[in-house]
């Protein structure tokens, strides 16, 4: 007998759809519950690709084994369906990413039917549809009422041919330039208000639990390296002509305070307008611009603000320079120079000295590490042009290993410094300058006030428009629907809507908890008893 491979697949496919075999009873407790989740396909391009199939084959397989050991497993699929990738597509063919969206899902999910995947497809999602994003704006209104939700004016990635800003995973390095992942075009630092979320706060909590997850080592590493902890100090060096004003430096070696030589700041200091003189502000002002663009050159290069800052443990006056290397969004974006703390800066600029304590000394500072510090103590040697030598009562004071311990206390003690936890970690930037997104819901009234929409007035409505093309006449495509965006009370305040959108990955962030609580038409209400327990019962 000959085997039809394409009538008896299309028979069982059927029977599977018609009779819903794979449906999933989620109340059901009288078995093991297996949750089989696999990351769903953004609907772009004429189909899926060979990778969605290698993972999904090994997701059903895996599906399969659980159903036959007893187990009630659910495993559903949906449709990321928002971002860049559709709107670029909808620019480019002169199509509406909304259309051409439900059809490339059409595609994809006749593609899927045909290999036969045993998917829950009563529970379908497509994080496009209002229903859907309902719930996505309704977790941001949230997260703004728990304080955890900010509109700052911050330094981002903007690339002017697609009109957005964009996150580090949606940039790559060409040649030393930073450009757009998608179209490969230029990609500059700018500052621009924008929604983040304050993710820092929960950094220790992240690192910490990081313990308990079962990943490779290798993961857990890149994990620890991205949230990026660092103990240290914050120290506040004052301006010797404003004595009101200071620069706070987050160092990791305090102990190198009395070899403090220059201040550098970041381009992207909040303090430059103010410390830079004003026979100084052209230079700087060139600099910073010439800087901004050109984040992965090895060239080290400053420039001077004509401002000093005094050490706050001996009043030595210190310069303000305005350098390429310093990165703004670390610690505080400024680091104190210590050159005498780097051996090969020590040893490649001076003569090797030895003896350098006479026996007097050694006897007055019994406690003294002397081959430490002979190791730092510099003559001073006006040829080769080192600063003063660190001071001797300081070294007095080492005991070795007790060096960051003792400087710590002494900054606390004149108030003047503080021990600090400081992460890589940056809050996610949670706004984008496009079309095809999630409506941020809040409106901004012209009090300066700022309010997010009340639950019966989600989901905020994407609005039709046609031209959604950027355009530097307009911060954001959204600003185009004027009759949209512009609004007013009933007490005669006028106000406008936001006109970001969210990032893709606003959707994509709860899709794991929106498989749950899909039903026919609608989903079950975030907060509501029933959803709880769902949740409870299927993601201890």
């Amino acid at each position: 007998m000959g085997y039809s491979h394409q009538e008896i697949e299309k028979k069982w496919q059927e029977y599977w759809i018609k009779n819903n075999t794979f449906f999933t009873n989620l109340a059901d407790k009288s078995k093991p519950k297996k949750y089989v989740l696999v990351m769903f396909p953004y609907p772009s391009g004429s189909g899926l690709h060979v990778g969605h199939i290698r993972n999904y084959m090994i997701a059903d397989a895996l599906a399969r084994f659980y159903r036959f050991r007893g187990c009630n497993v659910f495993m559903p699929i949906g449709w990321d369906a928002f971002g860049l990738p559709a709107e670029q597509y909808a620019i480019q063919t002169g199509n509406h990413p909304a259309t051409f969206t439900n059809t490339n899902i059409q595609k994809f999910k006749e593609q899927l039917l045909k290999m036969g995947f045993s998917y829950d497809w009563s529970k379908e999602i497509n994080t496009s549809t209002p229903e859907y994003y309902h719930w996505t704006q309704w977790i941001f209104c949230q997260i703004y009422q728990q304080g955890l939700a900010k509109y700052k004016e911050i330094p981002v990635f903007w690339c002017e041919k697609l009109g957005t800003v964009l996150a580090n995973e949606e940039i790559k390095n060409v040649d030393g330039e930073k450009v757009s992942e998608r179209g490969n075009f230029l990609v500059v630092e700018k500052k621009i208000s924008q929604w983040v979320l304050k993710i820092t706060q929960y950094a220790s909590e992240l690192l910490k639990d990081l313990e308990q997850l079962d990943w490779p080592n290798s993961i857990k590493s890149l994990q620890k390296n991205w949230i990026g902890l660092s103990n240290g100090t914050t120290i506040n060096f004052p301006l010797s002509e404003k004595n009101k004003l200071f620069v706070p430096v987050f160092t990791t070696r305090p102990d190198t305070i009395y070899g403090v030589v220059a201040i550098a700041l970041s381009i992207n200091h909040p303090l430059i307008s103010e410390i830079t003189l004003p026979e100084y502000q052209k230079k700087v002002v060139d600099f910073c611009e010439h800087w901004k663009d050109k984040k992965e050159s090895k060239e080290i290069a400053g420039e001077f603000t004509g401002s000093y800052c005094l050490n706050p443990l001996n009043n030595e006056k210190i310069p303000i320079w305005i350098t390429n290397f310093v990165i703004s969004d670390y610690g505080t974006g400024a680091v104190m120079i210590s050159p005498y703390f780097s051996e090969k800066w020590l040893w490649e600029t001076s003569p090797k000295q030895t003896g350098l304590f006479t026996e007097q000394e050694k006897k007055q500072n019994k406690k003294v590490d002397y081959a430490f510090a002979e190791k730092y103590k510099l003559l001073e040697n006006k040829t080769v042009g080192i600063p003063p030598p660190l001071r001797l009562e300081y070294l007095s004071k080492y005991e070795k290993g007790k060096e960051i311990e003792i400087i710590n206390q002494e900054l606390e003690k004149r108030q003047v410094g503080k021990r600090t936890e400081t992460y890589h970690l940056k809050d996610w930037v949670f706004s984008r300058q496009r079309y095809w997104g999630e409506p941020v819901p809040v409106i901004h009234w012209e009090n300066n006030q700022k309010e997010v929409l009340s639950e019966k007035d989600l989901p905020l409505i994407l609005p039709s428009i046609i031209d959604f093309a950027p355009n530097p006449h307009y911060y954001s495509p959204l600003q185009k629907a004027e009759d949209w965006v512009n609004i007013e009370r009933k007490d005669g305040t006028k106000g406008k809507r936001d006109v970001n959108v969210m990032p893709q990955w606003a959707g994509s962030c709860w899709y794991y908890i929106a498989f749950l609580l899909k039903q026919k038409d609608n989903y079950l209400p975030l907060d509501s008893k029933e959803a709880k327990e769902i949740i409870k019962n299927w993601l201890p």
